[in-house]
């Protein structure tokens, strides 16, 4: 039986690709809105795949506008897929295309899907709260003018969202994880196995480990220069 789509009233999403957000018209037809993604991103229709949390499960299917006419008003909907090509250079400079550029420069371009990082120990914890605050560019820009010996943590947490930013690959935060364990103990304790050896690192938790690392980064701005706060 053919699905026949009726006239259905147009909404407006929000289109997430990478580090982008664009707004976005939806019809209720699948074609038009990946030519419209095409317009936006230069991603190419058989590259786009779309994801949307309640709306349908998956990826969208080519044709199924009955899934689409789910979205509501200012919905998010994921993109993913790879630009043809990065950028349009001057006359004088070679086009460059994405199946030529390394894993770094792709992830510097914001094509990649963005890296994480490696556990180094029971730190998933850690790791999955770093990331929520990685996407806090405010946070960030104010924590550049925090000098190193004011606030170690705050510092080694711009620096690996940095690194995480230049990469195309899971990256292990070796720094970040030091200082943590150095000027927080309790980061730092290990299992002792049933015959008293010495085991791994412990699991712990993230709410306690978000609380240090606000009051952490709370009393580095708080220590700023009176100079840097003005800038701020």
């Amino acid at each position: 039986k053919k699905f026949h789509l009726s006239k259905c009233t147009m909404v407006n999403i929000k289109l997430k690709w990478n580090k982008l957000t664009f707004d976005c018209e939806v019809t209720g037809n699948v074609d038009d809105l990946k030519k419209r993604i095409l317009e936006l991103t230069n991603v190419p229709v058989d590259r786009q795949k779309l994801m949307a949390k309640g709306a349908w499960i998956g990826t969208l299917k080519d044709g199924d506008h009955q899934s689409l006419s789910k979205l509501k008003e200012n919905a998010t909907v994921m993109l993913m897929g790879t630009a043809e090509v990065i950028s349009k250079p001057a006359d004088s400079e070679k086009v460059v295309f994405v199946e030529d550029m390394s894993v770094d420069e792709l992830a510097r371009h914001g094509v990649l899907t963005p890296a994480g990082m490696v556990n180094l120990g029971n730190t998933c914890y850690m790791n999955s709260t770093l990331e929520c605050f990685r996407y806090m560019p405010e946070l960030r820009q104010a924590l550049t003018n925090v000098p190193p010996e004011i606030g170690n943590l705050a510092t080694n947490f711009v620096q690996t969202c940095n690194d995480l930013d230049r990469s195309g690959v899971s990256i292990p935060p070796f720094s970040f994880v030091h200082h943590l364990r150095r000027n927080y103990p309790q980061f730092a304790e290990t299992s002792t196995s049933s015959g008293g050896q010495l085991g791994g690192y412990m699991q712990q938790d993230a709410e306690e480990f978000f609380n240090t690392l606000v009051a952490e980064i709370q009393s580095s701005l708080n220590n700023l220069p009176s100079e840097a706060r003005r800038a701020e």
